[in-house]
C-alpha cells in the first residue's frame, strides 16, 4: 500500500471502546424513541387538555392506545424505505419536509380510521390539534436529537461504523478515502487495494495474470479485516473489470459498491430506477404524483373534522 493511502486509512482509526452500538441497535433505539415520544406527546397533552378542560386527567389508556397508533402509522413510511440507518441521519435524507410530510400522513390516516371507526366523537377536537401540534414538534427535534447524538457518539467511537474496502485506482482511492474520513459518514475505511494500473486499461494475457493476484491479495485482506462493504473505483465503462471484481469478492459476505461520487456529486438521493426497459440512476426524488397531490390537498379536510 502506498505510503500516502496507509495514512489515510490510519487517520480513520477511532478509539476501541469496549461497547458500541451496532446498526440494528441504533435502528432500534431510534424506531423506540420515535414511538415513545409519540406516545408521550399524546398523553401529555391529552392530559393536560383534559386537566385544564374538565379537572382530571381522562382517559389516559385511551390517549396512550392513540398515540401508540399515530406512531405506528408515522414510522411506517420510513421502514418501508429503510430510512432508520445511520447513513439516511447522517445525509440528511429524513429532512424536515419529509417529517413533516409523513407526520401529515399519519395524521390524515388516523383522521379516515377515527371516521370509518365511528370513534371522532370519542376524544376533544382541541386536544387532536393540540396533540398535532406538539408531536410534530417532538418528532422534528428529535430528528435534531438523534442526528448530534449520533455525531457526538461517532467522535467518541460509542456507533459501530461501516468497514469499507476501496478497490480500484490509487488516486481514485486516495480521493474517495479522504472524503469518508473528512464527512462522518458513518463508515470507516480498514483496507485498501490498488489494482496494476495496466490490467485497468488491458485485457491482455499478462493484465489478467497480475489483476487476478491482486484480486486474491485483495480477498485474502478483507477477509482478515472484517470489511463489510466493497467499493469498486473505476471506470463505469469497464464493465468487464467490474464484473471480475464482483465475481473475486464473491465467496465474502460483503455488499458491493459501485464508486459514483464523481458522477452523482452533491446527489445524495440518487437511486438506480427502471425507466422502461431501461436502467438508470436517478438523481432525486420524483416530484408529487396524483395521489400524492390529492392526499396533501385533502389534508385540510382530514384537519378541519376536528374543528
Amino acid at each position: 500500500m502506498a505510503s500516502g493511502l496507509e495514512s489515510v486509512v490510519r487517520s480513520g482509526a477511532l478509539p476501541r471502546p469496549r461497547f458500541a452500538i451496532g446498526a440494528f441497535a441504533f435502528r432500534m433505539l431510534a424506531l423506540a424513541y420515535e414511538v415513545s415520544s409519540i406516545t408521550l406527546a399524546s398523553v401529555a397533552t391529552g392530559a393536560a387538555y383534559h386537566v385544564a378542560a374538565y379537572g382530571d386527567a381522562g382517559p389516559l389508556g385511551a390517549y396512550a392506545g392513540l398515540g401508540l397508533l399515530e406512531a405506528a402509522l408515522y414510522i411506517m413510511p420510513f421502514l418501508l424505505r429503510d430510512e432508520y440507518r445511520v447513513q439516511d441521519f447522517l445525509d440528511g435524507r429524513r429532512s424536515p419536509s419529509r417529517v413533516f410530510l409523513f407526520w401529515n400522513y399519519a395524521f390524515l390516516y388516523l383522521a379516515m380510521i377515527g371516521f370509518l371507526s365511528k370513534t371522532t366523537d370519542d376524544f376533544s377536537r382541541g386536544w387532536v390539534l393540540l396533540f398535532y401540534v406538539v408531536g410534530l414538534a417532538m418528532v422534528m427535534a428529535g430528528e435534531s436529537m438523534i442526528r448530534l447524538t449520533l455525531r457526538q457518539s461517532m467522535r467518541r467511537g460509542l456507533v459501530s461504523m461501516r468497514r469499507v474496502m476501496l478497490v480500484g485506482a490509487e488516486d481514485e482511492i486516495g480521493r474517495m478515502a479522504r472524503e469518508m474520513a473528512d464527512r462522518q459518514s458513518g463508515v470507516r475505511v480498514v483496507a485498501v487495494a490498488v489494482l496494476p494500473e495496466h490490467s485497468r486499461h488491458s485485457d491482455g494475457a499478462e493484465a489478467r495474470e497480475a489483476l487476478d493476484v491482486a484480486l486474491a491479495a485483495a480477498v485474502a485482506d478483507a477477509r482478515a479485516l472484517k470489511a463489510e462493504d466493497i467499493v469498486i473505483l473505476t471506470d463505469w465503462s469497464r464493465s468487464d473489470l467490474i464484473a471480475r471484481v464482483t465475481d473475486a469478492f464473491a465467496t465474502l459476505p460483503v455488499a458491493m459498491h459501485l464508486g459514483a461520487t464523481g458522477v452523482i456529486g452533491r446527489f445524495s438521493e440518487a437511486r438506480v430506477a427502471r425507466i422502461g426497459a431501461a436502467t438508470a440512476l436517478s438523481l432525486t426524488e420524483p416530484p408529487l404524483g396524483p395521489a400524492q397531490r390529492l392526499v396533501k390537498r385533502t389534508f385540510g379536510v382530514g384537519v378541519a373534522e376536528f374543528q
